[in-house]
């Protein structure tokens, strides 16, 4: 495996002017915006405390089931391959968005 030897730009959002999308497009290269999303109505909302972005995000439960996928808290957020490469370390299921947000809030 190749050794990473330089790092991701990272770019301080500017409140209230544009950002620089020109130059970063024509650098072709990876860009992390910090601070982009932090005044987005979920990022706030989550600010609170999770029950409030939950709350938020149920504003736009349509009624037509979603795919949600969960894992063993031993997979630490990693979904992939089980260890024997026979399936995965995961389930993915069809359920109603607020059901699957309350789920993971449980």
């Amino acid at each position: 495996m190749g050794v990473i030897t330089r790092r991701t730009q990272v770019v301080e959002a500017p409140i209230g002017s544009p950002l620089p999308l020109a130059d970063l497009v024509a650098a072709q290269r990876p860009v992390i915006f910090r601070g982009l999303a932090r005044d987005w109505p979920l990022a706030v909302a989550g600010r609170d405390d999770p029950r409030s972005a939950i709350d938020y995000l149920k504003r736009f439960d349509a009624g037509r089931p979603v795919v949600g996928y969960t894992g063993a808290p031993e997979i630490a957020g990693r979904y992939f391959y089980s260890d024997d490469l026979a399936g995965l370390n995961f389930q993915a299921q069809r359920v109603s968005l607020s059901a699957y947000l309350d789920a993971m809030a449980s």
